[in-house]
């Protein structure tokens, strides 16, 4: 009797399962939008501007994203082929924080900068593109379009 019963909930288990993994089932790399705004086109050197990225779920299905809680979206400075502002070198508090998007849901990050690289030293002039950067589980960093910044 005893395995009777249990043959009769296994195949009743795994429809259950099979349903709750289709409603948040696989997402990917096209489920996140990022955008970065500046707010000036141009940054005269000694000054400082305001950098925002912004995250959105634009999938059907819940998202988590993953990260440190200071750097859950972070932003990104090129000068042609070189990375002068990296986030990979900055500071980061040690945590594991996971932040759940439910569709259309955004997340904003504000960032003050003095128009410093990596090496915290105020970028020369010239022109330089920014871009926004954030991820989620199980996905590799996304990254926003290209911003184009102009440093005086």
């Amino acid at each position: 009797m005893h395995n009777r019963v249990i043959r009769r909930l296994i195949p009743h288990t795994a429809a259950t399962l099979l349903l709750a993994c289709g409603t948040t089932g696989p997402t990917g790399p096209s489920d996140l939008a990022i955008s970065v705004t500046l707010d000036r086109e141009v940054f005269i050197r000694g000054d400082t501007m305001t950098v925002t990225v912004t995250a959105i779920n634009v999938g059907a299905r819940t998202i988590t994203l993953v990260g440190s809680s200071s750097c859950l979206l972070k932003f990104e400075v090129w000068r042609g082929p070189v990375l002068v502002q990296d986030p990979s070198a900055w500071v980061c508090t040690m945590d594991l924080f996971l932040l759940p998007l439910s569709p259309g849901e955004t997340e904003v990050r504000n960032f003050e900068w003095r128009g410093t690289g990596t090496d915290g030293q105020v970028l020369a002039p010239g022109g330089y593109d920014v871009r926004g950067i954030g991820g989620f589980e199980g996905s590799s960093p996304v990254a926003s379009p290209t911003v184009v910044l102009e440093i005086r």
